[in-house]
């Protein structure tokens, strides 16, 4: 838990924000970033076993979760100018994911 809550929000948050946002939106515009930057957070938590697997419980809720918690992170990282607020929000996300 400890992990989930405080080593895990940081790295994809660096990574994900910092790193691909902040490169797309040198490119691009500053919504299309954010998009594409949270479809990239939420396919590392797309269930990729049922698939390989072809189970037939097919749980995409995560999935979606994550596209608008990396929007909300995608936003609040483009308003900052500044990585803490992601990540706080991640940490705290992922705290209401246990406590839930």
């Amino acid at each position: 838990m400890i992990s989930a809550v405080l080593m895990i929000p940081i790295g994809e948050e660096l990574f994900f924000r910092e790193y691909i946002q902040n490169n797309l939106q040198k490119k691009i515009s500053a919504v299309v970033s954010i998009l594409l930057a949270s479809l990239l957070f939420a396919s590392i938590h797309s269930p990729y076993m049922n698939l390989i697997l072809e189970s037939s419980k097919q749980d995409w809720h995560l999935f979606y979760l994550t596209i608008f918690g990396g929007i909300i992170s995608g936003i609040l990282y483009l308003k900052s100018k500044s990585i803490g607020p992601s990540i706080i929000f991640h940490m705290f996300w992922n705290i209401m994911v246990y406590i839930v």
